[in-house]
């Protein structure tokens, strides 16, 4: 299987603290880990880790970090020629973890926001599934051009996307024909319900509801997966997920895709390397202490 992932690289600072900050007050933070992450970042670790063959399309900035996050990509085996380098720094991010497992994230999308939805990678690439990272919706002029982004991807394979960054702006994008990731508060956010229910749309929607379980939302039809209860982090790990339960529906709209996708890739197997933490948890190389 060849996946696309289109989204936002950036280097992040993540480090432990027993509790966040008081106004004015400066705390020393604990275990301090400087990581290339970034939704594209986290997501294109995982599927190497699953073993497919994963291409990246981004932006970073003419600057130390921009080719740490390039240098660090290439090594875990992803194919980054089309990431794109830019005059603006390249995007930074401090996570910290509380004592009680919360985490909190600032920073600075900086180079990620000139990202451009580009067809001419699907012509290039020839990608069985492409997934677009809604952090990229936020970028000026985004939004009108995914609709014949979308239509582009599935014409070669399967499209999706996920509602980090996007849901809460309550607009209405152009999703027809695409499998659309979310947690439970963006899916409270975007479809304006807080109640889990067969919607009637023209994409298929894969919610991430907590302790719960999973479900499939397609045209009017429902299916809960308890067994896939996993917490949600991020897109990194949602994407696998996401892409078990749609293997595992088993629905004749899924078919055309699940027909091209990596034979061996099932739910066991996913499951497994969703407990063990992935890539992105476990074997991700750290960056040079020097940085």
């Amino acid at each position: 299987m060849k996946v696309l992932v289109i989204g936002d690289l950036s280097v992040s600072v993540a480090a432990e603290t027993p509790r966040l900050p008081r106004p004015g007050e400066n705390l020393i933070l604990r275990n301090p880990t400087l990581i290339a992450s970034g939704v594209a970042a986290n997501i294109s670790a995982d599927l190497r880790g699953l073993g497919v063959d994963t291409y990246v399309s981004g932006v970073v900035g003419r600057d130390v970090f921009g080719s740490v996050v390039v240098h660090e990509l290439t090594s875990w085996g992803v194919h980054t020629r089309y990431i794109g380098r830019s005059l603006r720094p390249t995007s930074i991010f401090m996570v910290i973890v509380d004592g009680d497992g919360e985490r909190t994230m600032i920073g600075y999308r900086g180079a990620s926001e000139t990202l451009r939805l580009d067809r001419q990678l699907i012509e290039e690439i020839k990608p069985d599934w492409v997934h677009v990272s809604g952090y990229t919706l936020l970028n000026r002029g985004q939004e009108k051009e995914l609709g014949p982004f979308i239509k582009a991807a599935t014409s070669k394979g399967v499209a999706s996307l996920d509602l980090e960054g996007v849901a809460y702006s309550a607009r209405s994008l152009p999703l027809e024909g695409a499998y659309v990731f979310c947690n439970q508060d963006e899916y409270n956010s975007y479809f304006r319900t807080k109640e889990v229910a067969p919607l009637s749309y023209p994409f298929t929607t894969l919610l991430k509801a907590g302790p719960s379980g999973s479900y499939l939302i397609r045209r009017g039809g429902l299916r809960r997966s308890a067994s896939l209860a996993l917490s949600y982090v991020h897109g990194g790990r949602w994407i696998r997920v996401a892409a078990v339960q749609g293997l595992q529906d088993g629905s004749q709209g899924y078919q055309r895709g699940r027909r091209r996708l990596q034979r061996g890739f099932h739910l066991r197997e996913a499951e497994r390397f969703q407990r063990g933490g992935g890539v992105r948890m476990g074997q991700r190389k750290r960056l040079p202490e020097g940085l």
